[in-house]
């Protein structure tokens, strides 16, 4: 009796044990069936970024240059970030080429050819790592694995990604849709908050799962006021379909395959698109130094500065006899007394300015003018004008004379 229980028993446990690893796999190995089955190559890249671009050769790999005008521009900028469930902070690309360049592979940086991509061959939310102080969260693109390698394994320390590579932002705008306008651009100011912040780690692999919660949401909930929401993912076997927007992440378990034979169909050199470069830096630069040396168009101050000059100096002869001097300023004739400026002039005078000559901007119209001094009779000498008040005179001589 004992024996037959035994044998039933044995028999119950075989067959669970038969069972069993049909159905494990499903309810714990987070790696689904299409990452057995992925035999997708770099092609998916080189044809789908082939538009936004350059591929080149360099260091016997290709790698991706984006056609980038903006001289503050740097990877992980454009853009913002969500939190994934099972997957942490995801970053949201705006632009075109983001599915690819910020979910598989590594930036690098050359003085001759600027940034530029490495493909790689895993999704993650984004290849980063992280520095943090109380009122600031930088982050920065893991560089490229020298000499090529996985890039699943991570081998990343404080000293391993240059200053210019992190992006950082206050806390408090953490969670903020249009980082780039919190985004510190200063480069020395970027430095010392870099300085000044801990480096806390970079993404962790999890049963073969990039995972991305180095930033603790309870820190983030703080700083910004604001509840973290955590974004639905799905499942995708197409690796340019794996896009995250504020709404779901599409993520790709699956691995792609570094195929030697696979490459761009076009193919630039590194010195041509250091040529190209230079040339778009120079050409940014000379926009930007013309339009803060352009002058903004300003209205004349008078009247008189918006005329020609051939209008503010011609005058006739009787008009140069009869004035002081030519070009007396304004301001002079107009502080002279009354009867300085009224006086009657003869009909020849009047006669000899015709308003097509008047000086522009003077004050009073030509008659009013001309001075009433006589024009001197060939070999006279000029009688100098007298003071009818201040000067004693003979009227018996002189005909405008008043007695005092």
């Amino acid at each position: 009796m004992k024996l037959r229980t035994f044998l039933a028993s044995a028999t119950a446990f075989a067959a669970i044990a038969v069972i069993a690893p049909a159905t494990i796999p499903t309810s714990w190995n987070p790696v689904t069936a299409a990452e057995a089955a992925t035999s997708i190559s770099f092609s998916v890249f080189y044809d789908g970024l082939a538009d936004h671009g350059d591929w080149v050769n360099y260091g016997g790999d290709y790698v991706f240059v984006p056609v980038i005008a903006d001289r503050d521009w740097r990877p992980y900028r454009e853009g913002h970030w969500v939190y994934a469930r099972g997957h942490g902070w995801t970053w949201v690309s705006d632009e075109p080429f983001g599915w690819a360049t910020y979910h598989y592979g590594r930036w690098g940086f050359a003085q001759e050819i600027g940034w530029y991509w490495v493909p790689g061959t895993k999704w993650a939310p984004a290849w980063v790592s992280w520095r943090r102080s109380g009122d600031h969260v930088a982050w920065a693109p893991l560089p490229p694995r020298r000499g090529g390698g996985d890039d699943i394994s991570i081998e990343i320390n404080i000293g391993s990604i240059p200053d210019y590579y992190w992006v950082a932002v206050p806390s408090r705008s953490f969670l903020d849709v249009n980082l780039t306008v919190v985004i510190i651009d200063d480069d020395r100011e970027r430095r010392r908050i870099v300085n000044d912040s801990e480096f806390v780690g970079t993404v962790n692999i999890e049963n073969n799962i990039v995972v991305n919660n180095i930033i603790d949401v309870n820190f983030v909930e703080e700083k910004t006021g604001k509840q973290v929401k955590q974004v639905e993912v799905k499942q995708t076997d197409d690796p340019a379909s794996a896009k995250a927007t504020d709404g779901e992440v599409a993520v790709f378990n699956g691995t792609l395959e570094a195929d030697k034979t696979a490459k761009p169909a076009k193919v630039k050199a590194a010195a041509e698109v250091e040529q190209s470069q230079a040339e778009n830096k120079k050409k940014v630069a000379a926009e930007a130094e013309g339009q803060a040396a352009t002058p903004a168009p300003e209205a004349p101050a008078t009247e008189q500065a918006a005329q020609p000059d051939d209008k503010m100096k011609k005058v006739t002869p009787e008009q140069a006899e009869g004035q002081a001097t030519e070009e007396a300023p304004a301001t002079e004739q107009a502080a002279q007394p009354d009867n300085k400026k009224k006086k009657k002039v003869t009909p020849e005078q009047a006669e000899g300015a015709e308003p097509d000559d008047m000086p522009v901007g003077s004050i009073t119209k030509p008659a009013e003018q001309q001075t009433d001094k006589k024009k001197p009779a060939a070999g006279e000498e000029p009688v100098a004008k007298k003071d009818k008040k201040a000067v004693p005179c003979d009227p018996a001589i002189d005909s405008e004379c008043v007695p005092q």
